[in-house]
Parts: C-alpha cells; sequence; structure tokens
C-alpha cells in the first residue's frame, strides 16, 4: 500500500510538472512576438529607403541633402535618401500627394497646395527669406508694382506665379490688367523683349545681366512686406503620424547637412561639380552660395525654425490671392511640425508597447495559475478513479480463479470420456480407409476408359498446362496440324499459330490472354492445299479448394457452358500422360489447365455457304447479290495476302436508267439491265465475283491484275462491250456506262473503305471528262469535272434540291432514343440520290462549304424546334460541318447570331467534328471549338480511333462532350479479342475524362451485345434506324409513344 501512495505521489508530481513545462513552452511563445514586436516598433524606419523629390535641377540650395548623403548623417540614423531632380513638368507637391515620393522641397506654392486641402506637413525651412524679384530691363522703366499695369510678365514655376499675384494683391494692382503667364523661356524672352519683366531668383539672375554688362531694375517682395519662406522641406501628412520616428531623424539629418553646407560652401560647391549633373560654372555657384548666405541668415535663427505667426500672415494672404472664403480657411497648426509633440507620440507608442507586453505577460501567468490549479485537480480525480479500478479488478481475478478450478474439475472428466471414445474413432477410421481404397480403384479405371475415348475422338483435344505449354495431344489433332506429339510436347500452343491460330495464345506472352471460354471458327490449309475449316474451343480449367472434415483436397473446374462440351471429350484433365496433381507449379491465377478442342466443320460451313448462296443471288440477273459480294470481298482480303495475286474492284453505273423507264416502261428497263449483266458476264467470265450491287449498278472482282494498266485497260474493252449498239431495243435509246475502280490493298484496306473510295471513282467518272476512273489516293485519277459538281451544287442550293434527314442514337441501357443525326442527301435531277460521300469532299478548301454548312445549320434549328412543338424537346440534334478548318470564324459568327436570337438551344444541339480533320488543324480549330462551346453547343469528336488519334493533351485541351467510335472496331477485320482491346481502351480515356462514348455503324444484335458488354453508353446505325425524315421521325416516336402507353395500361 505504501508503495502504492508513493507511485501516486510520482505520478502526479510528473503529471504537473509536464504541465506546467508545456505552459512554461506556451509563455515563451507568447512572449517572443510580443517583444519581437516592441523592438520594431521602436525600431521603425531603420535601414529604410527613401525618396526626395527636390522642386527643380541640381544647385547649391539642395547642399543639405548633398552634405548629409555625403557625410553620412542619412547613413547613421538608418536611412537611405534617393535624390528626384526636379525640372519642367515636375511638381513636388504632386509627388509627394500621390505617395510617389516620400518627401519634398518647395516654395510658396506649398502654403497654395495645403489651403486647397493637399494632406501635407511642413517640417523645416532651408531658407528664412524667398528669394523670387521682379526684374526688369532700364528701358521698361518698370520701378514700382503699380508700373506692371499693361505689361507683360513671365514667370517659371507655381512658386514664382503665386508671389507675383501676391505682390499685386496686397499693393491694390488689378491682376487682369496685368499680363502674366508661365514660361520655360522666360530669360530669352526679357532678353529678346518677348517680356517686359520676369520673376527670377536673385541668387543666378542679377550675376547673368551683369555678367552681360545689361542695366536692369529689381522690386523685391520683401520691401512690399511680402516675407515668404523659401525651400520648404515637407511630406505628407500620413507619414508624419505613422512614422514619427523616421520623420524625426530624416528632418535632424537634414539640417545636420545644411549646417554643414553653409559652414563648408568651397566642399559643397567642389562635390556638386563632381558628383551631381549641374549645368553652371564655379563662379556662378559661388555667386549662389553669397545669395543664399544672406537668406538663411543661420546667426540669427535656428535653422530650420518656423515662426507660427509668420505662416499665419503669408496664410491669410495667400488665401486672399486664392479667393478662399474665411469659413473654409483650415487652421495653420496642421500645416507645421512640432517636434516636441513628435517625441511625445513616440514615447506613448513606446509605453503603450510596454503595457501591452506587461498585460501579455499578467494574463499568461493568471492562465498558468488556472491551468496548474485543473491539471491538479484532474490528476487527483484521475488517481482516485484508479484505485477504484484496481479494487474491481482485484474482485474480478479472485471470481477468474474460482471459475478457473471449477473447469479443470471439469477437464479431467472430459479427458476420461474421450479416451474410451478414441478407440470407437479408430475402428471407424479403419473402415473408412478400406473404403477410400476401393473408390480410388473406381476412379482409376474410369481415368483409363476417358483416355482411351479421348484418344479414339474424331474432335482433336489439346491440353495446355497454365502457361501456355503443351502437356498432351490427342492423335487426332497431331493430324490436324501435321504436327506428332513430340513435336509438341512442352511446346508453346503459340507454334501453331502459322496452321492453326489459337485465340489467346501469342507469340512472345508469359501466359496465354484468355481467362473464360471461348470458340471461333478457323480457316487452315490441308495437305492437299484445300482449305479446311476447325471450330476452336479454350476452355480453361480452374483450381478448386474444398474443405472437409479439416483436411484440404484439391480438385479441378472446366469453365465450359454445358453446351460447348465436345462429344467425343471429356471435362477431365486428367489421363495417363498428365502431370500428377501434386507436381503442379505454384501460378499466378486460379486457372491450371486449358484444354482445347479442334471439330472439323468444313462440310457444315460449305452445306451453309451454299444454302446462304441460293438465297443471295439476284434472281433479275442471276449474279452474286450485293450480300453475296461483301462476303467473298471479306474472304479476298483476308486470304489474297496469303495465296497471292493481285485484285480490283469495279463499279459500273448504268446512267440514265430513269430516263428510260420513264421513257419506255420498266420491262425495257428490266431487259436492258438483263443484256447489261450478260455482257459484264461474258467479258469477265474468270472474275472472282460479279455482282448486282444496286438497281443501276453492277460490281466487279477482277484477278490476274499486275498494274494499274491491266486494269484500265480492262475496263476500256468493258466500257467498248457495254457501249455497242442495243439489239432488240427501241430505235435510239442507248445508255450510257461509267466506271470506278480501286486496286485491293490486303492486310490494309478495309471491306467498307474500298467500296466507298471504289464509289468515289464512280462519282467523279459519273461528273467528270472519262467514263472510267482509278482511285489512286485522296482524288482519283482524271478529275476535271469537280467545278461542274460545285456549279450544280450551287444550283442545288438555290432550287432547295438539298435535304436533311435524321438517324437516330439510342441508349443502350434504356433503348430509348437520345438524339438524332441529321445526315444531307441530294436529290440530283440527273443522278438521283447522292448521298454526303459522293458530293461534300469537294468541297474541301471551298467558300460553297460555308454556305452548306450555313443550310445544315438553319435545318437543324428548324428541326429542333419542331421537335419541342411535337413533345419530343429532350432529343439532341447532331450535325456535321466541313467549313471549320477555312472558315471556322465566319460559321462562328452565324452560331452566336442564332443563339443570340434563340438562348434556349443551348445543349441541344451537337457538332460532330472527324477526328482526322481536328488533328490536321489543332491550332486553328481549337480556338474555334472553344467559343462555340460558350455558345452552347455540344462538341463531339467523330470517327475516333480511326488511324493516329490524338495525343491525350490535345484532348483535354478541347472542349468535348462525347466521343464517336470509329465504325471500323466494329468490323470483322480484327478479331474479338483485338476489338474488345481498342474498345476498352477508349472506354477508359472517356471514363479519365468524364466523356460519353458512342458508337457508329451498328448492324446487327450481336455488335449491340459486343458495346454493352465494355460499357457502351449509345449507339447508332441500320440496326437502329436507317436516315428518314422529320416527319417520318416524329411518326415513329409517336407510335413508339402509344406502344408504350398501350403496354402500361
Amino acid at each position: 500500500m505504501f508503495v502504492m501512495e508513493n507511485r501516486v505521489v510520482l505520478a502526479h508530481k510528473s503529471g504537473v510538472l509536464g504541465v506546467l513545462r508545456r505552459l512554461a513552452g506556451f509563455v515563451l511563445c507568447c512572449l517572443l512576438p510580443m517583444s519581437s514586436w516592441a523592438q520594431l516598433s521602436l525600431q521603425e524606419g531603420s535601414n529604410t529607403v527613401v525618396t526626395v523629390q527636390l522642386a527643380g535641377l541640381h544647385q547649391f540650395r539642395y547642399s543639405a541633402f548633398y552634405a548629409a548623403i555625403a557625410q553620412g548623417y542619412y547613413e547613421r540614423a538608418g536611412l537611405s535618401v534617393i535624390l528626384k531632380e526636379g525640372g519642367p513638368g515636375v511638381n513636388p507637391i504632386n509627388e509627394v500627394s500621390n505617395g510617389w515620393s516620400d518627401y519634398g522641397v518647395a516654395e510658396a506654392d506649398i502654403l497654395s497646395a495645403y489651403l486647397n486641402g493637399a494632406p501635407l506637413l511642413a517640417l523645416a525651412v532651408l531658407n528664412q527669406h524667398a528669394q523670387q524679384s521682379v526684374f526688369s530691363l532700364d528701358k521698361a522703366a518698370i520701378q514700382t508694382p503699380h508700373d506692371l499695369l499693361g505689361k507683360q510678365v513671365r514667370y517659371d514655376s507655381r512658386a514664382s506665379g503665386l508671389l507675383l499675384e501676391a505682390l499685386l494683391v496686397s499693393e491694390g494692382v488689378v491682376s487682369s490688367q496685368v499680363d502674366y503667364r508661365l514660361s520655360e523661356t522666360m530669360i530669352q524672352d526679357l532678353l529678346q523683349g518677348n517680356a517686359d519683366a520676369i520673376v527670377a531668383d536673385r541668387s543666378a539672375l542679377p550675376g547673368m545681366l551683369q555678367d552681360l554688362n545689361i542695366e536692369y531694375q529689381e522690386i523685391s517682395l520683401q520691401d512690399y512686406g511680402l516675407d515668404f519662406y523659401g525651400n520648404t522641406l515637407f511630406t505628407h501628412a500620413r507619414r508624419a503620424k505613422g512614422m514619427p520616428e523616421q520623420v524625426q531623424r530624416f528632418r535632424e539629418a537634414t539640417l545636420k547637412g545644411w549646417r554643414y553646407a553653409l559652414e563648408h560652401p568651397q566642399d559643397m560647391v567642389a562635390l556638386i561639380l563632381t558628383d551631381y549633373r549641374v549645368n553652371a560654372e564655379r563662379d556662378d555657384l559661388e555667386y549662389e552660395v553669397s545669395e543664399l548666405q544672406k537668406a538663411v541668415v543661420p546667426d540669427m535663427t535656428t535653422l530650420g525654425y518656423m515662426n507660427p505667426g509668420r505662416w499665419e500672415v503669408l496664410a491669410e494672404l495667400v488665401a486672399d490671392v486664392l479667393r478662399i472664403p474665411e469659413s473654409e480657411r483650415p487652421s495653420i497648426e496642421g500645416f507645421l511640425y512640432d517636434p516636441e509633440q513628435n517625441d511625445r507620440i513616440i514615447w506613448l507608442q513606446k509605453l503603450l508597447a510596454g503595457v501591452v507586453i506587461a498585460s501579455v505577460v499578467c494574463l499568461v501567468l493568471l492562465i498558468l495559475w488556472f491551468v496548474y490549479k485543473e491539471a491538479l485537480k484532474r490528476a487527483v480525480q484521475a488517481q482516485t478513479e484508479k484505485f477504484q479500478d484496481d479494487i474491481a479488478e482485484m474482485g474480478k481475478h479472485l471470481n477468474q480463479l474460482r471459475e478457473q478450478y471449477r473447469e479443470q474439475k471439469l477437464r479431467n472428466g472430459l479427458l476420461e470420456y474421450r479416451i474410451s471414445e478414441r478407440d470407437k474413432t479408430m475402428v471407424a477410421l479403419h473402415q473408412e480407409l478400406s473404403n477410400e481404397a476401393t473408390e480410388r480403384e473406381r476412379k482409376e479405371w474410369y481415368l483409363k476408359l476417358y483416355d482411351t475415348a479421348i484418344g479414339v475422338s474424331s474432335s482433336g483435344i489439346l491440353v495446355a498446362d497454365w502457361q501456355g505449354r503443351v502437356v498432351y495431344a490427342n492423335p487426332t489433332f497431331c493430324a490436324q496440324t501435321r504436327y506428332s506429339l513430340d513435336q509438341l510436347l512442352d511446346k508453346p500452343v503459340s507454334v501453331l499459330n502459322s496452321t492453326l491460330p489459337i485465340p489467346g495464345f501469342d507469340v512472345g506472352k508469359t501466359r496465354p490472354n484468355i481467362d473464360k471460354s471461348a470458340k471461333v471458327d478457323v480457316c487452315c490449309l490441308n495437305d492437299d492445299q484445300e482449305e479446311v475449316w476447325l471450330q476452336v474451343q479454350v476452355v480453361p480449367v480452374r483450381n478448386l479448394k474444398k474443405a472437409d472434415s479439416g483436411q484440404r483436397s484439391e480438385s479441378a473446374e472446366i469453365d465450359a457452358d454445358p453446351d460447348s462440351v465436345d462429344k467425343g471429350g471429356a471435362e477431365s484433365d486428367v489421363n495417363s500422360n498428365f502431370p500428377a496433381p501434386d507436381s503442379f507449379p505454384e501460378q499466378a491465377s486460379d486457372i491450371r489447365n486449358y484444354v482445347i478442342v479442334c471439330e472439323n466443320v468444313t462440310e457444315r460451313r460449305v452445306k451453309r455457304f451454299e444454302r446462304d448462296k441460293q438465297a443471295i443471288t439476284d434472281v433479275a440477273t442471276g449474279l452474286d447479290s450485293r450480300g453475296l459480294f461483301i462476303l467473298k470481298l471479306e474472304k479476298l482480303l483476308a486470304s489474297g495476302a496469303r495465296t497471292g495475286g493481285r485484285h480490283a474492284l469495279l463499279l459500273i453505273d448504268i446512267e440514265r436508267l430513269r430516263d428510260i423507264n420513264y421513257r419506255y416502261g420498266y420491262s425495257i428497263g428490266d431487259q436492258l439491265i438483263r443484256a447489261m449483266a450478260g455482257r459484264i458476264q461474258e467479258h469477265f467470265p474468270k472474275s472472282e465475283s460479279t455482282a448486282r450491287f444496286a438497281g443501276d449498278e453492277f460490281a466487279v472482282l477482277l484477278g490476274g491484275i499486275h498494274n494499274i494498266q491491266d486494269v484500265r485497260s480492262a475496263a476500256t474493252g468493258l466500257l467498248d462491250v457495254l457501249n455497242a449498239p442495243l439489239a432488240g431495243f427501241p430505235e435510239g435509246m442507248q445508255a450510257s456506262v461509267s466506271i470506278g475502280i480501286r486496286l485491293l490493298e490486303y492486310g490494309v484496306s478495309q471491306r467498307d473503305e474500298l467500296l466507298n473510295q471504289a464509289d468515289k471513282a464512280l462519282q467523279m467518272a459519273k461528273t467528270g471528262n472519262s467514263a472510267i476512273q482509278v482511285y489512286t489516293g485522296s482524288r482519283s485519277t482524271n478529275g476535271d469535272g469537280q467545278q461542274a459538281l460545285l456549279n450544280e451544287l450551287s444550283t442545288a442550293l438555290a432550287e432547295d434540291q438539298l435535304e436533311l434527314r435524321f438517324q437516330p442514337r439510342v441508349d443502350l441501357t434504356t433503348m430509348s432514343m437520345t438524339l438524332v443525326e441529321g445526315l444531307v442527301r441530294w436529290t440530283h435531277p440527273n443522278k438521283g440520290m447522292l448521298f454526303p460521300e459522293d458530293f461534300l469532299p469537294h468541297l474541301s478548301h471551298s467558300p460553297l462549304a460555308l454556305e452548306v454548312d450555313r443550310w445544315v445549320l438553319n435545318q437543324s434549328v428548324d428541326a429542333i424546334r419542331f421537335l419541342q412543338r411535337e413533345g419530343f424537346g429532350r432529343l439532341l440534334v447532331a450535325i456535321n460541318v466541313a467549313c471549320l478548318p477555312d472558315y471556322g470564324d465566319a460559321f462562328l459568327a452565324q452560331v452566336e447570331q442564332i443563339f443570340s436570337r434563340n438562348p434556349d438551344l443551348g445543349g441541344k444541339l451537337a457538332l460532330e467534328i472527324p477526328e482526322h480533320q481536328l488533328r490536321e488543324n489543332f491550332n486553328r480549330i481549337t480556338p474555334v471549338l472553344h467559343k462555340l462551346s460558350k455558345c452552347g453547343v455540344l462538341i463531339v469528336i467523330d470517327n475516333f480511333g480511326n488511324g493516329q488519334s490524338l495525343a491525350m493533351s490535345e484532348l483535354k485541351a478541347l472542349p468535348i462532350r462525347s466521343l464517336n467510335i470509329t465504325r471500323e472496331l466494329l468490323q470483322p477485320r480484327l478479331s474479338r479479342t483485338e476489338n474488345e482491346q481498342l474498345v476498352s481502351a477508349m472506354q477508359s480515356v472517356a471514363q479519365r475524362m468524364g466523356l460519353q462514348l458512342s458508337a457508329v455503324g451498328v448492324e446487327d444484335d450481336q455488335q449491340v451485345s459486343f458495346l454493352q458488354q465494355l460499357g457502351c453508353e449509345s449507339a447508332q446505325g441500320f440496326f437502329f434506324g436507317q436516315a428518314m425524315t422529320l416527319s417520318k421521325l416524329v411518326q415513329k416516336l409517336h407510335d413508339a409513344q402509344s406502344f408504350a402507353s398501350t403496354a402500361q395500361s
């Protein structure tokens, strides 16, 4: 008990001492800033740079400052003084009043400024008497102020002008009868006779006139009772109040320098001539010294002394000159500096700092006492509570000892019971081991049966480990791939890619890139170089950890659908050639093996191909239909690089078919189509495919092409055949033919791209001078008809031949329509319906592009208004424009004009910009897009991911809302895995930037499911609807609305 009490006391003392140490630290933290603040307040102005504005150029009259700087008076006062030379246009009063200078030197005009309300304070007078007098030549006969009536008087400063006015007012001379004005060349005016008298400084002008031997007359202002002070040192009243100690040190140092200058005039003259730029000789300065000593009178008065009574008289005189009413004249007391009052202010500041520090110390001590008292109280209370807790803990410990005694007694009884039960368990375990041995023999028999079944299966079966290395292959698989089992064992599955590419097993990868079951049809060649189609299914086999009676056992789970298991195989991954389960290495995932099943589906695909061929043959001509032609084109693109050879795509258009149908009847038109089809088939009997591509359009896949001359020669021959006279048709009927050609590039070109390029060549053939066009790059050959097309398009705008049709875009989650894209259609009087790709590419760099885009913009605004009236205002309208690279500012002005009249259009109109156009004209288009976005236009990047994409920094610099995936990523050119990777990467970019992701060109439900799985938000394409007129779109919306209402009811 005694030891416990000692611990309590020691703990109490240590706690209190800790509190005291923390409080002492707090006191020091409080006192140090206070003492620092007091020290700073007492040392205000130390090492301070100040500026002094002189009233004129450097002269001896400013020697007070030169001497204070040279003798170090300012430096010892803790000041660094910068002198600002005066001159024409520089007013020291304005400099100090506006805070551009800290101190200044002025003459009588400082009194005028103070009476007019300037917050100035006169610190000291350097000259007791002003030096200004009125000088005139003897011939002017001016001896009194009254002689100035009708005379021309000049002065060079505001102070001189004020003194002249004071002289005239004091002598009762009407100032309006004297022509006096400011002049910077007053001495020249006097000497040249342009002025009768001037107001000048007597310290300089008399000596000059005496040197020139010119007789003059002087009217001294002092002779008429106008004894103004000269060269008054002053500062801003706010500085005197805020920095009294600095003002005091500056004043004392300046007066000390002035005394030194008066006592050592020759030294100051030498200093001025060497260190300051003066336009005077030594004699001039010495003469100025003699005159200034008369005005300073240091022996009679104290330097810097200012007589308040004298200032009062001068203030009254100046106020009379300025015509200031007596009620508005300020007191002269606020104008004069009082050193004694300034000392009192400094003393009061120091006293206040001491009082504040003492108050803070008392407050801190009071807080310390209070905190100590509270800490002591809490420590006593805490120790009391601890004693109570210790007593309660000892009671609990005693109860636990009693419980442990009872539990030990029970354990002894249980131990005897377990010994008896263990004997029974040993007997049961022996029986269980016997049953397990019987079950293992049965499983081994089944494993032998499975091994036999896999070996004789008609399907090829390959098993790989988790790293993608072959551990087993059945004989059928070896026959399919022409590899022996020894050649495959322990080799990567990717070695088969040259003959049988298996998805997910890429060359150079450390492990397969597949984690779920996949199935794909692969085309390969047999020993006879015939095509064989194998359906390859990859099934991952995963580990399963199961707990059974406290023991761990391993089994495998095959990640496959029930329908995906091959008939000739089994789900087990074990046979006589497989490694034992305990020999498997540690892998990075839960996949142990991959089972690859290859089934020959060549016969099934051939039957399906024949069935599809019968279904997609053109009935009227017997040629291949468009669908079959596209299938053959895809097959040719896939196998052309392997089989060798060169092919060309020909699009053939029968022009004026509409006129023939209208004039001679549709039966004649059908006969013409069949005749042309027969001639084409006879001319190209060995073509890969000859198809009727549209109503008046045919397509041919031509092989055996070596160069462009071969295909042009073949097309020329076909053109001669088709243009030959038609037997059995009405007399005079003749059909013209145009041919567009595109050479195939294997592994580079895509199906839609080739067709579009061939169609461009065909359109150029229809509008140009040559009926045969070969696509060779950005333009086809023989493109001389572009200007004619532009002229026709200009006519189409004027005659309202253009039409805006709308294709819906739907939300892939709700499957509801969220946006419609406006697509231009041109009803050509001779060529029928033309699509944007038929004529918009020809508008590049043409002013007509701006006109077409303006028409599209106006049509889209009308469509928005119509949709709002019909109750579908939630739909956005998107348009495409081509003029931004060349006419972006003009298009922006049109948008701003429309949106200023229709502010509610914000957020309703979207502008889709192709990515390649942005990439090629980034710096030119970006500012325009930002301004369009501010107007409320939503910016969308179209055809994103087609080729070299924009950098992430460029995307962040654009005000975009959405990205449209290029339709090429939905085509079968890439594998599904590659498509998933590309679209997933784009989805990741969109999520990081907070953008929406849309897809265009969706044609079937498989593409929809593919996009939904990857998180794409919206889609557009023929699967959801083709481009339609606005009225048809609204009718479709109303029908969908009615159907939804009916379904709900």
